[in-house]
């Protein structure tokens, strides 16, 4: 390309070259420079891409460095110009223009000698008023708003200035021409003439305006960027670690060698058993990786942006992406939680008789591993903060008043080593340091763990300054949980559930997951969070033991070792009570227990001969888990022997009864595994409290003087005393059931006075039925209860009864009843007698003293 300008500025002429006449360096340098400006368009930006921009510009820059021809350089600066100027540059692709720019700028300072510098600045300048006027024909677009240019066309051209401002203000900072006069003069002196050549051909230009537009424009593209790139941590984690082994950060790696042939892929990992140890160690933390595309991203973009201003957009930014994301899945995990969590998470098949979805407890999954993922941008936005703030802008130094900024240059977040500390501010190491180091001191951690619990403070201390309940910040008001805890419980729960129940224990995987628990916290707004970290790791517990129950073939090996370090891992980064931890374990058994004992679809027999894989799972010592286990057996027991008790009615009139109860009655102690001596006092012991039950409600009825009630009730004691059940054991137990019973009733009852007049009062009325049949010849017939009553001090009874003649299954069955209402009378009149010796004597004594 040729330039020559006459000696009037308006009058000039144009000459370009044909395409075949520019060499094919020249052509090969723009080619790749212009194919930036579309690589990076409107796509996705990751640190992948940033990658392959980064490589790109180093191979432009580094060709154009070895061209010694000061014609081919000004060639390759005026097409790549004329790319930049037509279109509307976001940051990125203006920061490939001033890499390309300042390549150029300081290849052909190294071509010209210190004398001619001058010359170098007007062939620049000449490049740039020539251009200038094919450049308002490109960009012409008829007009607008009354003006003969538009508004697009006015962005361009305060654009274009920028440009030309950033070449001239690099080759100022090299140039040495006159000592005398001060840069910023000399640069204003470059820039008139082609801000003056602006303003004539664009009506809308205005040089004084140039700071304050190319601000505007700044700011705007600079939101642009943002939302072009991603928030998320690739690939994303998941509740259980699966597919996110100790390999996973080295992710080209892992990529090969599942391209590569199994015989070769197996001989590699023997040769380098021994170094995987040490790389795992020195990975870089995931979000850490997503941190740093924004660090790189700003870096690149620093010359055209404010960065100061920048640190509240990409937290803004962050805060916008992170609450949409979580959107109300806050309010379905708080429902999950609601709606029975152990129930619900369990393998599909029978719950309580109730048939389970087979995607229900999948879904519930995906929800939060939707959110444990926001948690670990949450992280990110930290990370990304701290780059910002005290690596690239640097903070105010307080003993500066001219406004000085200091950098702390905080190093990469590399878990497991000694130097993580100082991947976090400088004001908290202290604090973090301190409490860390205390929770070593009882819990012993690994040095990932420990390291890890460092990060994990660090992030939970600023997520509560700058990211702060992220899952209201978006969300109507009707789609917020009513409780954030129960929300938070429901992901921690599933995480430790899943992750105990894996095939594969990945301790890194888990620490950087509670990492983002940590974050979440504040993420969420939890209010308890100790509280809420106590309760899930007890439903966490109990969600690993149901799980594992049902598929016996995928109980891990190391089970009790995962609890372990499960909750020394809770302890040390979410702050799990000292003595949190052991009693989440013991509930943790007795709900499991419970809740298989209640399934129908398990087997009593295979509960009890296999709870002491739960009890090692959980820590819990075989003595203590065999008597609550024992405990449980006999309250199940106690149940179904009482049901039947109670039913003595409808068995005593069914024949041959006794042996069927006998025989469930040993199933029943088999399948519980309690010895048949045993079971067999039990049932009579059983048979004594009910009818203390009885008896005790016999009473309660006399109170409310409700006769017809008691001698309801009387009936169903003499039919409990004989039960069929209970006649086979008399035999067989050395124990009186009546005698048990009575013994009960005077141990809890002191109206026993009470129980006795009604005892009087029914005993003379069934000898006064027996009387009257004898001496009528046995015609019966009704009669109120009240007349009776009343003579015996009871009052008038509104509802009137029929005798209990007519329930009787024969004369003689009536004469035992009288004869049992007897005895049942003298036996509590004896034992109330020796009661109140007993009172008596004690009152004396007390009255003697």
């Amino acid at each position: 390309i040729d330039y020559g300008l006459d000696d009037d500025d308006d009058e000039f002429t144009f000459k370009k070259t044909e395409p075949k006449d520019l060499d094919e360096i020249v052509i090969s340098i723009t080619t790749k420079g212009l194919e930036i400006f579309d690589q990076i368009l409107n796509k996705k930006l990751d640190s992948e891409i940033l990658s392959e921009w980064d490589d790109r510009m180093n191979t432009i820059t580094r060709e154009i460095r070895e061209i010694t021809t000061v014609s081919k350089l000004i060639n390759i600066y005026e097409i790549i110009l004329k790319r930049a100027s037509v279109t509307v540059l976001d940051p990125l692709q203006m920061a490939s223009f001033e890499r390309i720019s300042l390549s150029l700028s300081d290849t052909l300072l190294s071509l010209f000698p210190s004398s001619s510098h001058s010359q170098l600045i007007d062939l620049i300048t000449d490049t740039h008023l020539s251009f200038i006027e094919e450049f308002r024909v490109l960009i012409d677009d008829g007009g607008s708003d009354g003006y003969s240019q538009s508004a697009k066309q006015e962005f361009l051209g305060y654009q274009f200035a920028g440009l030309v401002r950033f070449t001239y203000n690099r080759l100022n900072k090299s140039i040495i021409m006159n000592e005398n006069m001060p840069p910023d003069v000399r640069l204003n002196n470059w820039l008139s003439p082609v801000y003056a050549r602006l303003q004539r051909r664009f009506v809308r230009f205005l040089a004084a305006n140039v700071p304050e537009k190319l601000q505007e424009q700044t700011a705007s593209s600079v939101d642009n960027l943002l939302r072009r790139l991603s928030y998320e941590v690739d690939p994303p984690y998941l509740l259980s670690g699966i597919g996110q082994d100790r390999d996973r950060e080295r992710g080209r790696k892992r990529e090969r060698e599942r391209l590569m042939p199994l015989s070769v892929m197996e001989g590699e990992i023997e040769e380098e058993e021994g170094e995987r140890e040490r790389e795992d160690e020195s990975a870089v933390y995931p979000p850490w990786e997503l941190s740093n595309v924004f660090d790189r991203l700003l870096r690149s973009i620093s010359g055209s942006v404010d960065l100061t201003s920048a640190e509240a957009k990409v937290a803004v930014a962050f805060k916008s992406a992170i609450s949409t994301r979580m959107g109300g899945l806050g309010s379905a995990l708080e429902k999950v939680w609601q709606s029975s969590l152990s129930s619900q998470m369990t393998a599909p098949g029978s719950r309580s008789g109730v048939e389970v979805e087979e995607g229900e407890g999948e879904k519930a999954r995906r929800q939060a591993e939707v959110i444990l993922n926001t948690g670990h941008a949450t992280v990110a936005a930290v990370l990304a903060l701290w780059n910002i703030r005290y690596n690239i802008v640097g903070i105010p130094d307080p003993d500066d008043k001219e406004g000085k900024r200091v950098k702390e240059y905080l190093r990469p977040v590399i878990l497991g080593t000694e130097s993580v500390i100082k991947s976090v501010p400088s004001y908290m190491r202290s604090e973090i340091l301190y409490d860390v180091n205390t929770l070593s001191e009882r819990l012993s951690p690994s040095g990932l763990l420990k390291s890890t619990a460092i990060v994990a403070a660090a992030v939970r201390l600023c997520a509560a300054e700058e990211y702060r309940s992220l899952l209201t910040y978006s969300t109507d008001p009707d789609r917020w949980p009513e409780s954030r805890d129960a929300a938070l419980s429901t992901i921690l729960s599933l995480l430790i559930s899943d992750t105990l129940t894996a095939p594969n224990f990945y301790p890194r995987v888990f620490y950087e997951n509670l990492i983002a628990i940590a974050a979440l916290e504040e993420a969420i707004g939890a209010r308890e969070p100790r509280v809420t970290v106590t309760r899930s790791y007890g439903r966490g517990l109990l969600l690993a033991t149901l799980t594992l129950h049902r598929d016996t073939a995928a109980r891990p090996v190391d089970l009790d070792d995962r609890v372990k370090e499960v909750e020394k891992a809770l302890g040390m980064m979410l702050r799990l009570p000292e003595e949190g931890g052991e009693e989440c374990r013991l509930l943790a058994f007795r709900d499991t227990v419970n809740q298989l004992l209640s399934a129908d679809t398990d087997s009593l027999s295979t509960v009890l001969n296999n709870y002491s894989w739960i009890a090692d799972m959980l820590g819990v010592e075989q003595s203590q888990a065999k008597a609550y286990v024992s405990s449980v057996s006999v309250g199940r027991f106690d149940r179904g022997v009482g049901r039947v008790l109670m039913d003595a009615d409808i068995a005593r009139s069914v024949p041959n009864m006794g042996a069927i109860y006998m025989e469930q009655l040993t199933d029943l102690a088999q399948s519980l595994g309690i010895a048949q001596e045993v079971a067999e006092e039990r049932a009579v012991y059983l048979g004594a409290a009910v009818f203390q039950s009885v008896i005790e409600t016999v009473i309660e009825a006399a109170k409310k003087r409700k006769m017809p009630q008691v001698e309801a009730l009387l009936y169903r004691s003499f039919s409990v005393l004989n039960h069929p059940l209970l006649d086979i054991l008399k035999d067989r137990v050395r124990m009186s059931v009546r005698g048990a019973g009575i013994k009960m009733v005077m141990s809890r009852q002191t109206n026993i006075a009470e129980l006795l007049r009604v005892l009087e009062t029914v005993k003379q009325k069934l000898q006064s039925d027996i009387r009257e049949k004898e001496g009528e010849g046995g015609r019966e017939r009704e009669r109120e209860i009240g007349s009776d009553v009343s003579t015996s001090g009871w009052g008038s009874m509104k509802s009137p009864s029929l005798s209990y003649s007519n329930n009787f299954k024969s004369e003689e069955e009536e004469r035992e009843y009288v004869q049992y209402i007897g005895d049942l009378q003298s036996d509590f009149m004896r034992e109330y007698a020796a009661g109140s010796m007993k009172k008596g004597g004690t009152g004396n004594m007390k009255s003697m003293r």
